[in-house]
């Protein structure tokens, strides 16, 4: 049977220090296996960012695991 699974995205932190960032994302995952116990899993990553050109980059060192 195939699963229903949506993820939510949100920024719960940043830190900006000149032209590097680190941004805290919290990631929800909801699966719909079955319509009686629908589960949640939300967990925390931090994402550097190095700013290029005026623009905030993902840094080339991470690599999201």
């Amino acid at each position: 049977a195939p699963t229903d699974a949506s993820q939510r995205v949100q920024v719960v932190n940043k830190q900006i220090d000149g032209s590097r960032a680190t941004v805290t994302l919290s990631i929800t995952t909801f699966r719909a296996d079955s319509p009686v116990s629908p589960s949640e899993y939300t967990y925390q990553t931090n994402v550097p960012l190095v700013l290029e050109d005026g623009r905030w980059k993902l840094d080339q060192e991470f690599y999201p695991g």
